[in-house]
């Protein structure tokens, strides 16, 4: 018998990440830290330069608007800077402050943020000026003291999910024992007893653990055993390496076998292959009908975060049954394109995904006890500018989503202008679309609201049966806004700040609405912001969030979006008249383009033509570069080298035909030698993908090689 884990939280080793953040912040700011700054004649600025902290957390790649600029390059040219920076780019250069800085002054503005402990400061102060609903104020002194501990490593296990199901539970069981021989690991105690089961796909073969107290990160390399257990569980797909709250959305997804499926913010890949396994589960029990494979799309608008993507898929060893059912992608979250058409042949199938993941960019301070930075560079402007990116990645997944599907909105943020302000920005804009809007303003905030259910989106509660002994906080439906100003240099401070010590540097600065934030100059200050006044009827308590001292875990936001309708036309809902309109190009933005893959500064892609706004430039291949990164989109084969390798492999039908891609770049290549039969770099990709017009998706991968089916060699 393995024993479980008790307790609320362990005692592990504390991180240089403690409560005297504020005190050494302030002793410092008294005596010669800012010499730090200084010594090198890069002293900081007051009033107008504002410090230009950079989003801790932040996955890059994620957009926001800013004006064109033109800056001359090394060679003296004009390099065009996108209208589409990513957050964490416009955060290193300033975006977040009202003044320009330069890359010296920005260094030191951080440098100096950093050491004087403005971050847990300002962190302090906006979560004890929140509702009692958020963190409670009896719970203040627990709640920070876990989070100077060190977060437990845990992991998942699971069959291999090959084709031979009896051999995956005999694999798995003995590697089970090997684990509990070590006597160091046990099972999660509120993920046991089938707590997980079904969610995704495992039965009771699919188990939670954490490693016993005092075996962090740094001690596992001690602990040689143990270490290449872990190892090997993720080389034979058996094991992965996940954080408790990362398990949670995709279990709340409860995906069925076959499902089409979305993870519009994929890397690094855990809720993928969590999502991977779900897809396949129905083909996993020999007792069950057998029913056709699904597909899982992971998507990432980075070129290189989609390789690190890939390369762990790569890692921990699935089998072609569930890498047949993948495709990775390149796109902006936002900006994904449509189905053509529903994924199954049948009469009343809809058009869209079955299930959608939007697990967005966040500035992550429910991660802290995880990264050491994200405390220490902590500001509210960071949150307050991802709500809009936030806001429209997860409204890109409700109109990507199908009738009667499920989307998970997550984010490992505790902050409600990142949680529940985008959840009640949905649904206020679902609404106004079915109501004949078109969803500009994503709902009016004056607006009456309707009863639950008028709306074609609804929040859904967590299923009573999945993980009964997890413990979750309901959603708030009242939250407070802020932004950090500093002191002038006479020491006087805007109206509305805090009050504080004589000695700060920086402080919060409540606004009671958007009107009131506009009109102080509030950067990134959108209405959705600020609590909607129909925010009782939206039923925003079934929302949920985990705190860390609830269940020793890191923070963690779920929210479940049934949709029950159609958005309405106009909306860019998959099925729409409209439903291309989001897949077109960006305005503004430079780069290279090349087979309908446009690469700007950043290493963000388009798809769809040039950009406009920058002068895009033709490479003489098929491909497209950026930061060392090779873009090389699938696309389908001739027809005359489809029918010849499709009868090689068995495939009759044309639509089975048209599934076997390759590289734009090897295609273009092996032109001239069409219909030689060679199967080097083709794949067959998942019959769902047949939906897309793939000249409008960059497609990176897709289903398994082509060489590996009916036992063909490349040749």
């Amino acid at each position: 018998m393995i024993d479980t884990v008790g307790g609320s939280r362990f005692t592990t080793k504390t991180k240089l990440l403690t409560q005297n953040h504020v005190a050494i912040g302030k002793a410092s700011r008294r005596q010669s830290s800012r010499s730090d700054a200084t010594s090198k004649g890069q002293k900081r600025r007051r009033g107008g330069g504002g410090f230009a902290v950079a989003p801790a957390g932040v996955h890059a790649g994620v957009h926001a608007a800013a004006p064109p600029s033109s800056t001359p390059n090394r060679q003296g040219g004009e390099k065009k800077a996108a209208m589409g920076l990513n957050t964490l780019r416009l955060a290193h250069t300033g975006g977040m402050s009202k003044g320009k800085q330069s890359a010296a002054e920005r260094k030191a503005s951080d440098l100096w943020f950093r050491k004087a402990g403005h971050g847990q400061q300002l962190w302090t102060a906006f979560y004890r000026g929140q509702p009692d609903s958020v963190v409670c104020t009896k719970e203040w002194a627990v709640f920070t003291g876990v989070l100077e501990t060190e977060l437990p490593i845990t992991f998942r296990t699971h069959p291999a999910g090959g084709e031979d199901a009896e051999a995956d539970s005999a694999q798995l069981a003995a590697f089970v024992a090997r684990l509990a021989a070590t006597r160091k690991v046990a099972r999660v105690p509120w993920a046991s007893s089938g707590g997980a089961s079904g969610s995704t796909g495992g039965g009771d073969l699919e188990t939670w653990w954490q490693v016993a107290a005092g075996i962090g990160r740094r001690e596992l390399k001690g602990e040689e055993v143990l270490a290449q257990l872990l190892a090997e569980g993720s080389r034979l797909g058996l094991l992965n390496r996940q954080e408790l709250v990362s398990m949670l959305p995709v279990a709340a997804l409860r995906v069925p076998a076959g499902a089409a499926c979305l993870d519009l913010c994929a890397s690094p890949g855990s809720k993928t292959m969590q999502l991977l396994e779900a897809a396949a589960s129905g083909r996993l029990d020999p007792s069950a009908p057998r029913k056709p494979p699904g597909m899982v799309v992971a998507n990432d608008p980075h070129p290189g975060r989609v390789a690190a993507l890939r390369e762990a898929i790569g890692r921990h060893g699935k089998p072609a049954l569930q890498l047949g059912q993948l495709v990775v992608t390149c796109h902006r979250g936002e900006e994904f394109p449509a189905p053509s058409r529903p994924f199954r042949k049948a009469a009343d199938a809809a058009v869209g995904f079955d299930r959608v993941l939007a697990d967005v960019p966040c500035s992550g301070d429910g991660t802290i006890r995880k990264d050491a930075s994200v405390l220490p560079r902590w500001c509210p402007a960071v949150g307050n500018q991802l709500h809009a990116v936030q806001l429209e990645i997860a409204w890109r997944g409700l109109q990507l989503l199908a009738v009667g599907g499920l989307m998970v909105y997550s984010t490992c943020s505790l902050n409600p202008a990142e949680d529940e302000a985008v959840v009640a920005a949905l649904l206020s804009r679902a609404r106004a679309c079915c109501a004949g809007g078109n969803g500009a303003e994503a709902g009016s905030r004056g607006q009456a609201g309707s009863r639950e259910g008028d709306g074609p989106v609804h929040l859904e509660k967590w299923p009573t049966s999945l993980l009964p002994g997890l413990l979750r906080r309901p959603g708030v439906a009242h939250w407070r806004v802020a932004e950090h100003v500093e002191s002038s240099s006479s020491g006087a401070w805007p109206p509305g700040t805090d009050a504080g010590d004589d000695e700060d540097e920086v402080r919060l600065r409540w606004h009671a609405d958007h009107a009131s934030a506009a009109a102080a100059g509030m950067a990134h200050a959108a209405p959705t912001l600020w609590p909607p006044a129909d925010a009782a009827r939206l039923r925003l308590e079934r929302c949920n969030r985990l705190l860390p001292h609830d269940q020793d875990t890191g923070g963690f936001f779920v929210a479940l979006l049934r949709k029950t309708a159609p958005l309405g036309e106009g909306s860019g809902e998959a099925g729409s008249s409209a439903h291309g309109a989001a897949a077109a190009s960006t305005p503004g933005s430079s780069g290279s383009v090349s087979g309908g893959v446009a690469v700007n500064d950043f290493g963000d892609v388009t798809v769809g033509g040039s950009l406009g706004g920058g002068s895009a430039k033709k490479d003489a291949g098929s491909q497209g570069r950026v930061q060392g990164i090779v873009l090389d989109a699938l696309r389908r084969l001739p027809p005359g080298e489809a029918e010849a390798l499709g009868a090689r492999l068995g495939l009759k039908h044309l639509a089975a035909r048209q599934r076997l891609l390759r590289p734009a770049g090897a295609t273009a290549a092996a032109g001239s030698a069409s219909g030689t039969g060679s199967l080097r770099g083709v794949c067959v990709a998942p019959r769902f993908l047949s939906a897309f017009d793939l000249s409008r998706l960059t497609v990176l991968s897709a289903g398994i090689d082509a060489a590996s089916v009916a036992g063909a060699q490349p040749h």
